[in-house]
């Protein structure tokens, strides 16, 4: 009996390893996926979710160590002293660093329109661009209340005020005496003094 073979080509599932981690799967048992960019694989057990899952090389996780020594640190001066708990003593080091060279000094300061132009004793300058506008401190507490001035000449005379309105009119007043009454017709008036002029005898009638 001749015996005949089928190729076949297989594919896994297959992502990013950030593309698993969000779809976060459960594979079937015995499935196969493989992360594109670590090239690390997975077998699924058909229980377990992606993120829970380990991958094929890594083994389980161990037990938990034993706790290690603290560091303790301490300062004298520049130097750093350092210890675990299981030493007697601290190893020092330090940390102080090789003296700088001197900078140069500051000879003249003087603005230019708002910068500030500083002239070290090496010829170099610096300026401080619209320094001017920033120097200018806070606002100072108020100030005491001076004295009292003394009292000012007097002034002039002021302009003529508008004349007032016109004011109501006055009661109307008691009748008065009976006066004389000149003229050469009798008043029709009963008991008024009449004085006639050309009555030549000049008298006073009533």
């Amino acid at each position: 009996m001749e015996v005949g073979f089928v190729a076949f080509r297989i594919q896994v599932r297959r992502g990013t390893a950030a593309e698993w981690f969000d779809e976060n799967p459960i594979l079937l048992e015995g499935e196969l996926a493989l992360e594109k960019d670590t090239r690390k694989f997975k077998i699924g057990n058909g229980s377990d979710d992606w993120r829970t899952l380990l991958y094929a090389t890594q083994g389980e996780t161990g037990e938990k160590g034993d706790t290690g020594d603290s560091l303790q640190f301490t300062w004298d001066g520049t130097l750093l002293g350092v210890k675990t708990d299981s030493d007697d003593s601290y190893s020092y080091a330090n940390l102080k660093g090789e003296v700088g060279n001197t900078g140069a000094s500051i000879i003249e300061a003087g603005f230019v329109e708002n910068n500030i132009v500083f002239t070290k004793d090496d010829g170099g300058k610096v300026v401080l661009t619209n320094a001017k506008a920033t120097l200018k401190g806070d606002k100072g507490d108020e100030g005491k209340k001076g004295d009292k001035g003394d009292k000012g000449d007097k002034g002039d005379k002021g302009d003529k005020g508008d004349k007032g309105d016109k004011g109501d009119k006055g009661d109307e007043g008691e009748k008065g005496d009976s006066g004389l009454y000149v003229g050469s017709v009798q008043p029709e008036e009963i008991n008024v003094l009449w004085y006639d002029p050309s009555d030549n005898l000049g008298v006073v009638r009533k």
